[in-house]
């Protein structure tokens, strides 16, 4: 037995609901009717009358067609945006001096300079640039625009058994700098990327040892920076480090490996 949407007076993505029965529910005035729009069929638990929706397949094609073409337009975005990062990466120089270098006694590292903004690129784990992030005197990042950012990132390379992976540039160089010197590291570029970059590195090394070394963001409810971490690093068996400030002036709450060795080198330690 089988029935149109219209007879039962609900919308193809309702999901499941309760209805009135058209053939019984004239009588009994109850919502007698279970409809479900996701696996087409209907049960009347007073009369019996059950059956499958006609059209809900529609519905599903519908919905499929509308799916495959917000992928296509992401597609077409982000594939601009890689060629506009080829486009600024290829056209970028040498960094010859950065105020926010300067700022976060970092060097650069391999990244270039467009102007007046620092170029980093986004590649994924077979060395495709597909975004870059740029960032300028003040310290503000920013990603092309449409470009794809879920698992790229940026390697600095090193002489480590283990690979480093941080959220910033900055957190990055300290890292290879200071705190773990000529280390290899990998720039997830934010703490929401922490994960897939893990993934990328251990898919791509299944043999090296991997650090998460977190931002602590104790002054944010929650620490998300090292929970996040936390939640990477148990993905892809891996280790997870973080900096402690004792003893250090806080009252900028400082978060990352950079912020650390910023304030040892000012305190002296």
């Amino acid at each position: 037995m089988s029935a149109v949407l219209e007879d039962f007076g609900v919308s193809p993505n309702t999901g499941q609901q309760r209805v009135l029965c058209p053939k019984c529910g004239d009588q009994n005035r109850k919502k007698t009717c279970g409809v479900n729009t996701d696996e087409g069929v209907f049960h009347c638990f007073r009369c019996g009358f059950k059956g499958r929706l006609e059209g809900p397949s529609s519905w599903l094609e519908d919905q499929l067609e509308r799916v495959r073409k917000s992928n296509k337009e992401r597609d077409k975005r982000q594939k601009a945006a890689a060629q506009n990062a080829r486009i600024l990466w290829n056209k970028a120089e040498r960094v010859l001096w950065h105020e926010y270098l300067k700022k976060k006694a970092a060097l650069p590292l391999g990244i270039r300079q467009s102007g007046s903004l620092l170029v980093i690129p986004m590649y994924d784990g077979y060395g495709r640039l597909w975004n870059c992030q740029t960032i300028d005197r003040d310290g503000t990042k920013l990603f092309l625009r449409g470009g794809r950012a879920k698992g790229l990132y940026y390697g600095i390379k090193g002489e480590s058994q283990e690979i480093y992976i941080a959220e910033g540039f900055a957190t990055a160089a300290s890292l290879h700098l200071y705190h773990y010197p000529k280390c290899q590291v990998a720039v997830a570029f934010n703490a929401d990327n922490l994960l897939q970059v893990a993934r990328t590195l251990r898919e791509k090394h299944l043999s090296k040892r991997l650090v998460i070394a977190a931002d602590n963001d104790a002054w944010t409810s929650g620490n998300p920076g090292l929970a996040k971490a936390k939640a990477a690093a148990e993905a892809v068996r891996a280790r997870v480090i973080y900096p402690k400030f004792d003893g250090l002036d806080t009252s900028d709450k400082p978060t990352d490996f950079c912020d650390l060795h910023l304030l040892q080198r000012e305190s002296g330690k």
